[in-house]
């Protein structure tokens, strides 16, 4: 069999080997060594077919800059591996549709898996069942493991995570023990809602007689943009996340936030409607997923204005946290700001600049909170400096706000987390975990989101800059806000990248 007749799908293969015992081993295969072999060897003894099922560069969640080798070039290296029957790939975190698909009748994990209650995503018990249903079995391979991983990170791309800390396991400790003491928060986002469209298109040659772009529409989605991804986020890490909703919404975009709200258990949207704009950002994306163009479409009044604010706001004394997402749009004026600061025992804050507010949301309209969080531009804009160093800038800026917290985000630059103790300032700084991101639309509020959560719990600052650099360089690899970063996501970036 030559190496093309090898990759196939479920559908053939069932068809050609029906009375044949197959057996299924399924993996990322980034960096292939010989713990691999001696896995698929023991694998192929089980069955008379060995069908290995490699997981797609979109589902690989063991943290940036993975997988090291494309699905492609996986393949082909699996492929030439005589003991290795066929090969499909797995476009799924689990591989349970791949069981029901195929039905194997010996489905094989490494020896990692032997206790369930150490997979974190608890897919290997979900699979088992699977297994099992279709009639067949789970068999665990117990031989000598070694880690791609700890290849990778050691010899082949020494990771910009573990190069700036020594006690690599003291430091991923630390990390989930933050991660966990998040758990029992209750907090709610305050923002403007914007829905973000995404129109595919293919671009056509240019007209002959206009110097404009041409292109063919595909296909568009919608996405829940604005501060509903901040909670969506931080719902995977809290014990409750409630989000006030208000606009001027249609009844599309009225369902769409429930739907969205209740496809998780513990975010509640509280839905407000009135004159103020529903904020539609329409973007047009090619086949490379780069931005062509971008469309603003405000449907309601410019500024929120009623005054009745503890019926709009609630009681949120009651919240441990309230996180403040200011895009510009005129939600927030001076009077909303002054009872939100003095009603919330812990408020995080971030002032957007963007397209349509450049220059007119500036953080310093907030003159306290407990912690802000910004990008480069909305502090070079706040200080009116772009020349002199973040940490000057930081620097000026506790002198003008009252807080005791401040985070940049520098995007390719990395990140910086400061404290501030009595006069003192202490600084944090890491470089950016991710060089190749799809998409960096979210970015800067994923780490605003987690880094509110942990800045909350008091957490160190070098841990807070290493998960909250984690998170943002794992949200650019999702287009749009077309999935949600979770707990699960972020333990398992945390332990491959730092072994």
């Amino acid at each position: 069999m030559n190496f093309s007749e090898k990759i196939t799908t479920t559908r053939e293969i069932k068809k050609k080997h029906k009375k044949k015992k197959i057996v299924l081993a399924n993996g990322v295969f980034d960096i292939f060594h010989i713990g691999h072999l001696w896995y698929l060897e023991a694998a192929k003894k089980l069955g008379d077919i060995l069908v290995v099922s490699i997981t797609s560069d979109r589902c690989v969640n063991k943290g940036p800059l993975r997988p090291f080798f494309t699905q492609n070039q996986r393949i082909q290296l699996l492929s030439s591996i005589e003991l290795v029957d066929y090969i499909v790939i797995n476009d799924n975190v689990s591989s349970i549709k791949l069981i029901k698909d195929l039905e194997p009748d010996i489905y094989v994990k490494g020896k990692d898996y032997k206790n369930p209650k150490l997979d974190i995503t608890r897919n290997i018990t979900k699979e088992k069942k699977a297994v099992e249903t279709c009639g067949g079995k789970l068999i665990i391979i117990d031989q000598m493991q070694f880690s791609s991983s700890k290849i990778i990170n050691s010899f082949f791309r020494p990771n910009k995570i573990i190069n700036n800390f020594k006690n690599l396991e003291s430091v991923r400790k630390k990390s989930l023990d933050s991660i966990n003491k998040l758990s029992d928060l209750k907090i709610l986002v305050l923002g403007e809602i914007i829905f973000d469209k995404y129109i595919f298109v293919k671009e056509l040659d240019k007209p002959g007689k206009e110097n404009i772009k041409s292109v063919k529409y595909k296909n568009d989605s919608t996405y829940l943009g604005g501060a509903f991804p901040i909670a969506k986020i931080l719902s995977s890490f809290v014990k409750k996340v409630d989000i006030l909703c208000v606009g001027n919404f249609n009844s599309i975009q009225n369902n769409l936030i429930k739907k969205l709200s209740k496809d998780v258990s513990n975010l509640k949207s509280k839905i407000y409607n009135s004159p103020f704009n529903s904020i539609t950002k329409t973007r047009y994306i090619d086949e490379k997923n780069v931005k062509l163009f971008e469309e603003y479409n405000l449907n309601g009044e410019k500024k929120f204005e009623n005054y009745n604010l503890r019926k709009i706001f609630g009681d949120i004394n009651n919240y441990d946290l309230v996180i403040l997402a200011d895009f510009g749009h005129g939600l927030f004026d001076k009077n909303i700001i002054n009872f939100i600061s003095k009603h919330s025992k812990f408020l995080s804050v971030n002032a957007q600049t963007n397209s349509g507010n450049r220059g007119f949301n500036l953080i310093t309209k907030y003159k306290k909170a407990n912690y802000i969080c910004l990008d480069k531009l909305e502090i070079n804009l706040a200080m009116s400096n772009r020349d002199d160093n973040i940490d000057y800038q930081i620097k000026e800026l506790y002198k003008k706000i009252k807080t005791g917290n401040i985070t940049v985000s520098l995007g390719a630059q990395g990140i910086i987390v400061s404290k501030k103790i009595r006069n003192k300032i202490n600084y944090s700084k890491l470089p950016a975990f991710e060089v190749k991101p799809v998409d960096t639309l979210g970015a800067g509020d994923a780490v605003f989101a987690i880094s509110s959560a942990l800045i909350k719990k008091n957490t160190n600052i070098e841990i807070t800059a290493l998960i909250s650099n984690l998170v943002g360089a794992l949200q650019t690899n999702i287009l749009g806000h077309s999935k949600s970063i979770t707990k699960i996501d972020v333990i398992k970036a945390l332990t491959h990248a730092l072994k």
